[in-house]
């Protein structure tokens, strides 16, 4: 029997009427902005393609929004080599989720410290330290969150170069004129005594808090490590230093010890081996031609013949006494002053030219039968005064300041009253105009090593001026210290080492043995060895070589088949010097 299809196809007719209804309300939904409520709209081909288009961008939209946004990195990350170090600093993100930043530099076989640094996650500031000076780094700055790098990498590179140093009490970096940072920890415990030596390595200080006198390296910012001695401890005094030219030993003002007591006023000298930390014996006491009262002023000369005191006595004039650093006698001939009825007031200064052959005298009044305080000129050759040299401008100078090429000398005037400097073309042994000189109670002068600087410490504010050679003004940009201080030191600067000489190789089949003689114009830190070709040898090519007395060095991961050549170079504080390259081997 066949079924009955009426309702059947009835309920379907139904079906597709109302659907049709739904689709066309859908479809004026759509397309409200052109068609009227009442027109018929039929989807043509294009019609659904475009919809298709409009659906695709929909999605696409959405996922946009849904996109996770990546998270923020450091901001402005910044960098500038220093002397052995690069300073990184950066700005932090408003919401961040750090807990780590990394500092990672290469080549890491070139450097003395860890090619990683981690640095807490809050810090906008670091100083990459532990760095060869004249070594190309590349240096990658990231952000960590549990152990994930989080936003961008950067990447910077920087080359440390060693810069003049001007020891106020704070250290100041010639190049940016700024307070070098890594000296912090030596300046909180250090008075305003500071000396480099003349070979720039290293810096005497008087400690504040343990009372007593210390070297640091210059290197690594840290104390030099000597043998414990009362003379350099504790009866050591920031009154007066002589280093011999080569540095190697350093004559101080020190506490005069009577019964075995230390006295609080009266003052003699020392010598010191800076290598050893040992007190040399079998220099002269001028004690023993006559008890002195005090000792404040000592030079070394430049040549290291001749080793300038000035005792005092009392009820007498103070002297000078010259003592020869070869045979550690007190030189005879030399102007006598002990018969002069006069003050017993000690010197103010003295300084040697540096050519050796002069002697400049700061004394009070009544110095050498002299009624009126000035300065005085000893000829070292003749051991006479010279008479031509300019009268003072005001009394009583309180320092003296060869510059370091010999043709200016500086008199501060800064006790009591008396202001202003003096100086002095010592060519022409007249004044040279055109200096600013009025400056109220100067604490010390010094000048820098190429003699193009001038620095004055005074008293009143401003406590720091520079002043440049060529304009004779105030050169600016120097930051400004907040408090005076007392005495000045620009640190010598020098040419990094010269080339080892007599290199030999000796070839084993994946070794050679490479030998040399140290070059001797520096302290040298350490060596480093590059070889070539680089891609032929099983570890690195170009390395440092952590021993500043080795004359000999293994070097391994070689080739049998291959023929190589290696340069060694030594560094000091200074850079890396001069290559000597071997033979191919």
């Amino acid at each position: 029997m066949r079924p009955n299809l009426q309702p059947i196809v009835l309920y379907s007719f139904v079906f597709l009427l109302l659907f049709g209804c739904s689709a066309s309300e859908n479809s004026d939904d759509r397309n409200a902005d052109t068609t009227s409520q009442n027109d018929v709209h039929i989807d043509t081909e294009e019609d659904i393609q475009q919809d298709s288009e409009d659906t695709s961008d929909d999605i696409n939209e959405v996922e946009d929004i849904d996109e996770e946004v990546p998270e923020p990195s450091l901001q402005n990350v910044r960098s500038r080599g220093l002397e052995g170090m690069v300073n990184f600093s950066w700005d932090l993100p408003e919401d961040t989720i750090f807990n780590e930043i990394r500092i990672t530099a290469s080549p890491a076989v070139l450097m003395w410290g860890d090619a990683e640094r981690r640095i807490g996650p809050e810090a906008t500031e670091y100083l990459f330290d532990k760095l060869v000076n004249d070594v190309h780094y590349t240096f990658e700055i990231q952000a960590f969150s549990d152990g994930e790098e989080v936003g961008e990498a950067f990447i910077h590179d920087a080359i440390p170069v060693s810069r003049s140093l001007l020891a106020v009490g704070a250290i100041f970096d010639s190049v940016t004129r700024q307070r070098a940072p890594g000296w912090g920890a030596l300046v909180e415990q250090a008075g305003s005594a500071l000396s480099w030596s003349p070979d720039g390595t290293k810096l005497l200080t008087y400690l504040r808090a343990d009372l007593r006198c210390a070297l640091f390296d210059r290197a690594t910012r840290q104390e030099i490590q000597l043998e414990p001695s009362d003379e350099f401890g504790t009866l050591c005094l920031p009154a007066d230093y002589g280093w011999s030219p080569d540095s190697r030993q350093l004559a101080f003002v020190r506490r005069l010890v009577e019964n075995g007591v230390p006295s609080d006023q009266r003052t003699t000298y020392s010598v010191l081996d800076t290598q050893t930390g040992e007190i040399e014996s079998g220099w002269p006491n001028p004690s023993e031609i006559q008890p002195i009262s005090n000792l404040f002023s000592i030079d070394w000369s430049p040549d290291g013949e001749r080793l300038a005191i000035s005792p005092s006595y009392g009820g007498r004039p103070a002297r000078v006494m010259i003592v020869d650093t070869n045979t550690k006698d007190f030189e005879p001939d030399w102007p006598d002053s002990t018969n002069v009825p006069s003050h017993f007031f000690p010197l103010a200064d003295m300084r040697w030219s540096p050519d050796s052959k002069r002697l400049a005298i700061a004394h009070p009044s009544g110095f050498f039968n002299t009624t009126e305080a000035g300065y005085l000129i000893l000829n070292a050759e003749s051991k006479e005064f010279e008479t031509d040299w300019p009268e003072i401008v005001t009394t009583n100078p309180g320092n003296l300041a060869w510059s370091p090429d010999g043709e200016l000398l500086i008199l501060a005037y800064g006790h009591s009253q008396n202001t202003g400097m003096q100086v002095i073309n010592t060519a022409t042994r007249e004044n040279e105009p055109g200096w600013p000189t009025d400056w109220r109670k100067i604490q010390d002068v010094a000048w820098s090593h190429d003699s193009e600087s001038l620095a004055i410490s005074s008293a009143e504010s401003p406590y720091l001026l520079i002043i440049d050679r060529d304009s004779k003004t105030i050169a600016d940009g120097w930051a400004p210290l907040t408090k005076p201080v007392g005495r000045l030191s620009w640190s010598p600067q020098h040419d990094p080492p010269t080339a080892p000489t007599d290199v030999e190789v000796t070839r084993a089949d994946d070794s050679a043995t490479l030998s040399w003689t140290a070059p001797a114009d520096a302290k040298i830190l350490d060596y480093r060895v590059t070889i070539e070709p680089a891609a032929q040898v099983d570890g690195p090519a170009d390395y440092l070589v952590f021993d500043p007395a080795a004359t000999e060095h293994v070097i391994e991961g070689l080739d049998p088949e291959v023929e190589y050549s290696v340069s060694i170079s030594a560094i000091s504080v200074f850079g890396v010097g001069e290559a000597a390259t071997s033979s191919s081997f």
